[in-house]
C-alpha cells in the first residue's frame, strides 16, 4: 500500500544522491547506509543517516510504502516528480522620478523525476499487528529514504530509485494501541472499567500498565471527569480497575466511559505509551434500597 505525501521545503537526505540518471556510474550501486528506526509518535522525528543543504528551492514529492506481515516483500512502483524554482529579477519605474525599484518573482525551472520502489529482504516473521513503513521523497535531483516504523535494523543498497533493505536483527516494534478494548459496568451500585486484551497470548510473562479516567458525558458541553487511575498488571486475557468509590459522585440516568491508554512493559514490543480513545457509554441505574413493610 502506498500513500503520496505533500511538498514540503526542507531536505534531509539518506542515502542521497542526484536522480538523473546521468549521475550514476557504477560506485552508485554500492552505496550502503543503516536505516535507522524512527519515533513512532513522530508526527515524527525521522532518523537518517546524513543531511544535504540543498542550495535551491524546489517542490517535495513523497510517497509511503507499507509492508504487511502477510503481504508481499516488494512494493509497487512509484513515479515521484519535483520542479526546481529559480528567481528573476528585473527593474520597474523611472527611478529619475522617485519611482522604480527591483522587481522579483520565481518561475520554474527542471523538472525531475524518479520511478522509486521498495524491496525487503530477510526480515523475521512480523506480529498480527506489526507493519513496516518507510518513505521515500524526491526534492529537485536528490532522492532520500526514511524508516517511519519497523521492526528491525535495515542496511539500505540504492540502484537508481531502487531501494534494497536488507533485515539484519528483530527489534521491538510499537504494539497495537487498540489491542486493549474496554467498558464500563456498575456492579451492585458500584462502578468498574473492565478491559479485554485481545493480543494477551503474544505476551505471557510479560505486563502491561494501564491509564483510565472516568468520565460522564455531557451533551453540548464539555465532558467531566470523575477520577483516574494508573494501574500495572501481569499480562492476562482481562483487567479490572475499581472506581467504586467514586459511586457516589454518580448520577442516575447519567451516560459515563472511560478514557485510557497503556503501555506494555517487556521484550515483545516498545515499551510506549499509547493512548486508545474512549469506550462505549453506558448510563449508571442508581440500585433502590431496600423498603422495610410495617404489618
Amino acid at each position: 500500500m502506498v500513500h503520496q505525501c505533500g511538498r514540503v521545503f526542507a531536505i534531509l537526505a539518506l542515502l542521497s544522491a542526484p536522480a538523473v540518471a546521468s549521475d550514476f556510474d557504477a560506485a552508485a550501486s554500492d552505496i550502503k547506509g543503516v536505516v535507522s528506526t524512527a519515533k513512532e509518535n513522530a508526527k515524527s522525528d525521522k532518523q537518517e543517516i546524513k543531511p544535504i543543504q540543498a542550495q535551491y528551492r524546489a517542490e517535495r514529492d513523497c510517497v509511503n510504502f507499507r509492508f504487511k506481515p502477510e503481504g508481499p516483500n516488494v512494493s509497487e512502483a512509484v513515479w515521484l516528480r519535483s520542479t526546481e524554482y529559480r528567481e528573476e529579477c528585473y527593474y520597474s519605474g523611472d527611478p529619475r522620478r522617485g519611482g522604480g525599484g527591483r522587481v522579483c518573482h520565481e518561475v520554474p525551472g527542471w523538472t525531475h523525476r524518479e520511478r522509486v520502489q521498495i524491496t525487503l529482504e530477510g526480515r523475521q516473521k512480523l506480529f498480527p499487528w506489526e507493519d513496516e513503513i518507510f518513505e521515500v521523497c524526491l526534492e529537485g535531483n536528490w532522492l532520500s529514504a526514511y524508516a517511519l516504523r519497523v521492526s528491525h535494523k535495515y542496511e539500505a543498497h540504492r540502484t537508481g530509485g531502487d531501494y534494497t533493505m536488507t533485515a539484519s536483527e528483530r527489534i521491538p516494534g510499537s504494539h497495537d494501541k487498540n489491542g486493549l478494548s474496554a467498558r464500563v459496568v456498575f456492579p451492585a451500585g458500584g462502578v468498574k472499567a473492565v478491559f479485554t486484551d485481545k493480543w494477551s497470548s503474544y505476551y505471557e510473562g510479560e505486563k502491561i500498565l494501564v491509564k483510565a479516567k472516568l468520565r460522564r458525558e455531557i451533551s453540548n458541553w464539555p465532558d467531566s471527569t470523575i477520577g483516574e487511575k494508573e494501574m500495572t498488571f501481569s499480562t492476562a486475557g482481562s483487567y479490572e480497575i475499581d472506581f467504586s468509590e467514586l459511586a457516589g459522585k454518580l448520577s442516575g440516568g447519567k451516560p459515563y466511559y472511560v478514557e485510557y491508554g497503556f503501555k506494555r512493559i517487556g521484550k515483545v514490543s516498545k515499551e510506549q505509551y499509547l493512548k486508545t480513545g474512549d469506550s462505549p457509554s453506558a448510563v449508571y441505574r442508581q440500585s433502590l434500597a431496600p423498603m422495610a413493610l410495617a404489618f
